[in-house]
């Protein structure tokens, strides 16, 4: 079948039988330089998620080149050609080293020999003692390299960009009026974008003050007053234009004068809150409602309006008119001399520098060019910033990228039972037992759904760090012992590959075989917990009906004591015994008991007919036919017991089966044993008491001579033994 999928012309893979799947070997150089050639459909798995796997998440990050949460098989192939080209020698990705060799750079390669140079910069920052090799953990916090450097690469200027105090000044406001970004270095600055936008708020926000200049006198009827007699105008302009309405209705409907108001009076006179009142006062209008259609400012003013109108009168009408009352014509010539003003207004244009004053706009204009100046000079050191950056992906890369291959494409470390994989967080332990096949999950009960038809034993637990208090859910997968004391509730420990201590609860079980051994005792264990429990209920219900027959005996005994007979009133006849009722119960219980033990004597005297040396081989099938089925399921399960689904229902996208067979599973999951140089005492104190040996002795011969009496009954003895 392998042989059909590959064609012969191209690279000649290896395979080899793991899982119950044929799965490729990656295992030399050539493999990596041709594994774009290897047909999808031959890898494990197609995708997995880029979070919660027991790897650098920075190695991670780098293969999700996309940043979406998943690392697919494409992501995996343009990672490999990378790296291929980056070295002269592929095999030092096999050594997953934290090392690597800078002669082992391909400097054939431009790209590769930019890389190398950028690492010799990255060893002399750090005075490194070799500059011959460099480690992972030198790249690991390469970018403070760029603390406190003028430029850095990320397009982005500070306040440490520049040492002129006019310029810095100009990214600080630029900052606080358009928003500031965080630089590499994770200081407060500004880009580019940031930088034209501020001054394209500029331009409109002095275009926009331009037009008011072109004609003053319009624009400003008040002169330098008008913006503050606007305000005043506007305070009252909504309720002075409502007053008006009302007197217009009122002239329409002179039943409207006077009477006619937004809300009920009495309401005011019920309201006992004064925050509550002055609103219902505010709705009120600022003057009563007349025919005449003048608003006085002297008499009957809505004491909520008053302030504002006094002002109003002050500031604005008295310095044009003399008497203490104002027509709707006369309101409409002082709207009219603030129409211009209010239609500028409303063409705002840069609100978001207004607040800095034309003057210190027109200082600040001057400063775009300087500015973009700085911007650039930061951009020209982005390919190098870059490039250095990039060796710590290289060096991420380098040491983990055969790992994911053998978690990805062929689950080599899984199946290596080197507890490598990394889907795999820790061990739970748990019953005397470990499980080592433990993986975490974020939603339980949307992981049972998928998983259960792993056929696997799943315990799902709730666990909780003993130092830290963080909470994570775990799924452990359960391959070796028995279930008799597992059960929701139960406490365990777990420990994760970090050294972490987890306090660990069971909270979800999802019930299939373990073992052929648990499958055989599984129809006793069923039969015996069922008359268990039945004698449970029946012993409760009996106990309970002569605690309720004690109960009502002892209060019909007081009633009666207690309780004087009524004159003329019959005491209740009592409750003839029905003694046919009786004879029934007890004929139907004899006919039960007679029917079980005919059944039992048919198969006593069936099991006795047969030969001394066919009875063993009759338990024995009895035993078969009880156990034989649950066995045989049991047996299919195990066989196909598929890790696939459990990683499915963490986000992976598996495909090809990942079996976990008898064998296979008995390694994931390590039950106690006393080691073999251990001494024991065998006495244990709280034992319970045996019987003298003469005791055993007298009912061993009683059994036996029960026994010889009864196959001597039923002539089995004179049959076996040829006497008589």
């Amino acid at each position: 079948m392998i042989k059909k999928l590959i064609n012969s012309d191209t690279y000649q893979w290896r395979f080899a039988r793991i899982g119950g799947t044929n799965r490729v070997v990656i295992e030399c150089a050539q493999d990596l330089l041709n594994l774009h050639t290897l047909d999808q459909k031959l890898w494990t798995a197609l995708a997995c998620p880029a979070s919660n796997l027991m790897i650098d998440h920075k190695t991670l990050r780098y293969l999700d080149a996309d940043s979406d949460g998943r690392i697919r098989v494409p992501e995996i192939l343009a990672a490999v050609k990378w790296l291929c080209a980056m070295v002269n020698d592929a095999e030092t990705f096999f050594e997953q080293s934290p090392e690597f060799a800078l002669s082992n750079f391909n400097e054939s390669n431009p790209d590769a020999l930019t890389l190398k140079n950028s690492a010799l910069q990255i060893l002399d920052f750090l005075s490194a003692p070799s500059m011959e090799t460099i480690s992972a953990e030198q790249t690991a916090n390469v970018e403070n390299m760029f603390a406190n450097t003028d430029f850095n690469g990320d397009g982005i200027i500070t306040t440490i960009s520049t040492d002129n105090e006019e310029l810095k000044k100009a990214i600080e406001t630029i900052a606080a009026c358009m928003g500031s970004l965080t630089d590499r270095c994770g200081l407060e600055g500004i880009s580019e974008e940031k930088i034209t936008e501020f001054f394209t708020e500029c331009a409109n926000y002095t275009q926009w003050c331009a037009i008011a200049e072109s004609n003053k006198t319009e624009y400003f009827p008040f002169g330098e007053e008008t913006a503050d007699l606007f305000a005043t105008f506007t305070a009252v302009r909504e309720k002075i234009n409502d007053f008006f309405f009302q007197c217009k209705f009122a002239q329409y409907n002179t039943e409207f004068a006077n009477t006619s108001l937004p809300i009920n009076c009495a309401d005011v006179l019920q309201t006992p809150q004064e925050a509550e009142l002055q609103t219902i006062i505010n709705k009120l209008p600022i003057s009563p409602i007349s025919t005449t259609a003048q608003l006085s400012f002297v008499e009957k003013i809505n004491p909520a309006w008053e302030t504002q109108l006094t002002q109003f009168y002050t500031n604005i009408f008295s310095k044009a008119y003399s008497q203490t009352f104002m027509t709707e014509q006369q309101w409409r010539t002082i709207e009219q001399k603030f129409a211009k003003y209010a239609e500028w207004l409303g063409q705002k244009q840069g609100e978001k520098v207004a607040h800095l004053g034309e003057a210190a706009i027109h200082e600040l204009q001057n400063l775009q060019a300087p500015l973009l100046d700085l911007v650039a000079q930061d951009n020209e050191q982005k390919q190098n910033v870059d490039t250095i950056l990039l060796v710590d992906k290289f060096m991420c890369l380098h040491r983990d990228i055969v790992r994911i291959l053998r978690n990805f494409v062929n689950f080599h470390d899984f199946y290596s039972a080197s507890d490598a994989a990394i889907f795999t967080n820790g061990t739970l332990f748990i019953d005397q037992r470990s499980c080592s096949l433990c993986i975490p999950v974020q939603n339980i009960d949307a992981h049972t759904t998928l998983a259960s038809n792993s056929g696997m034993f799943l315990l799902y637990c709730d666990c909780t760090h003993k130092q830290t208090k963080e909470k994570q859910s775990i799924v452990a997968v359960l391959t070796n012992g028995d279930i008799d004391n597992l059960m929701v509730g139960r406490n365990a420990l777990y420990y994760d590959k970090n050294g972490g201590d987890w306090d660990a609860t069971v909270v979800k079980i999802v019930d299939n075989p373990i073992s052929i051994r648990q499958a055989f005792w599984s129809p006793y264990r069923k039969f015996s917990q069922f008359i268990s429990n039945q004698i449970q209920k029946f012993g409760n219900s009996r106990a309970s009906a002569v605690e309720e027959n004690t109960v009502k005996n002892v209060e019909s005994s007081v009633g009666n004591i207690t309780t004087p007979a009524v004159s003329g009133i019959p005491a209740p006849a009592a409750v003839p015994f029905d003694i046919g009722k009786f004879v029934g119960i007890f004929a139907a219980i004899g006919l039960a008991i007679g029917a079980i033990g005919g059944v039992l004597v048919s198969v006593v005297s069936g099991f006795l007919k047969l030969k001394w040396w066919e009875m063993p081989l009759a338990i024995v099938a009895i035993m078969l036919a009880i156990s034989g089925p649950a066995m045989l399921i049991a047996w299919f399960k195990l066989r196909n017991r598929n890790l696939g689904p459990i990683l499915d229902a963490n986000g992976w996208a598996i495909n090809a089966r990942a079996i976990i067979n008898i064998p296979f599973g008995n390694t994931l999951t390590s039950i106690a044993q006393i080691p073999h140089n251990a001494k024991i005492n065998i006495h244990d104190p709280f034992a319970v008491k045996s019987m003298v040996w003469w005791k055993k002795v007298l009912i061993a011969v009683v059994i036996l001579g029960v026994a010889f009496g009864i196959l001597w009954w039923f002539g089995l003895m004179q049959k076996w033994f040829c006497i008589g």
